[in-house]
């Protein structure tokens, strides 16, 4: 049986999981990452996400470098390095693709 203490933690992670995932930026980010073939730039990936974001790749490129990849960064969900804007997947990148895909059916 899981103490108290163990399931509060189980739950706070999911909340932040969900969290993270709340944002249709965030979810479309770590989708394109999974299928895309190595690290790769923020303009390529905001090329690549554009449409689904519905939205400017200049308006995307903003919004991912300000918001979106920051936080996935600090969650551990990707690794992005600012200074060269270049954009890499982590373990948990997958992971949260497998969740997507099981939340969406």
């Amino acid at each position: 049986m899981l103490s108290q203490s163990t399931e509060q933690s189980q739950s706070s992670d999911l909340d932040e999981t969900f969290a993270l995932l709340s944002d249709h930026y965030r979810r479309a980010t770590v989708a394109w990452l999974c299928e895309a073939d190595g690290p790769v730039a923020v303009e390529e990936l905001a090329a690549g996400i554009g449409p689904t974001v519905d939205a400017g790749e200049r308006r995307v490129v903003s919004s991912l470098t300000h918001n979106h990849l920051p936080r996935l960064a600090d969650a551990g969900a990707v690794e992005y390095h600012r200074d060269t804007g270049v954009v890499r997947t982590t373990a948990d990148t997958e992971r949260l693709a497998e969740l997507l895909g099981a939340v969406a059916g």
